[in-house]
């Protein structure tokens, strides 16, 4: 699959380029205060995942089908190998990938998880963001107001309604909830 990404710094050639993946329900735009920071003296690319931010969506969405659009992206940029830096999910694709393709990985950060099975289960939060009626829904302050009695963590609440999108004058969700 073909990720949506943004391109920060120049390449130069000089290091390999550096790589930032986003966590589960997040997007590039999680990322933007540390490329900015980091491109005075790297070269980053910082690409939406899959189901995720503008990249396609699609029902396949396991480490395997997600490391394989690494791989395309790295591949259709021309890179023999990258340094990779991911958070949370992206974490677990970063280390994946680099099982999996450690030619093509110079560098590998790894942040806020580890290479083991995690009990936790996000169908609290799927639920509440598939009862939330978007044809219903007047503004944001509604949605974050509605969400508020299955997910009381108003962090949370904002961190996920960062992918609620009004178009053409309807509600819809950036992400892939299926």
């Amino acid at each position: 699959m073909k990720l949506r990404v943004r391109e920060f710094g120049e390449y130069t050639g000089k290091r390999p380029t550096l790589i930032l993946l986003h966590g589960l329900l997040g997007s590039s735009v999680n990322w933007n205060t540390i490329a900015r920071r980091l491109a005075v003296d790297e070269h980053l690319l910082v690409p939406d995942l899959r189901n995720h931010g503008h990249s396609p969506h699609h029902p396949a969405m396991d480490y395997q089908v997600m490391s394989a659009d690494l791989a395309h992206l790295i591949d259709e940029h021309g890179f023999d190998a990258v340094r990779l830096v991911g958070h949370s999910m992206g974490g677990k694709l970063a280390m994946w990938f680099a099982l999996n393709h450690p030619e093509q990985v110079a560098g590998l950060v790894v942040v806020d998880i580890a290479p083991v099975a995690y009990a936790h289960s996000f169908d609290s939060i799927f639920s509440a963001l598939k009862g939330l009626d978007l044809d219903t829904l007047g503004d944001r302050q509604q949605a974050h107001d509605a969400l508020a009695a299955s997910l009381p963590d108003a962090a949370l609440r904002h961190y996920l309604l960062q992918n609620l999108l009004r178009a053409d004058g309807r509600w819809r969700w950036r992400m892939n909830l299926q």
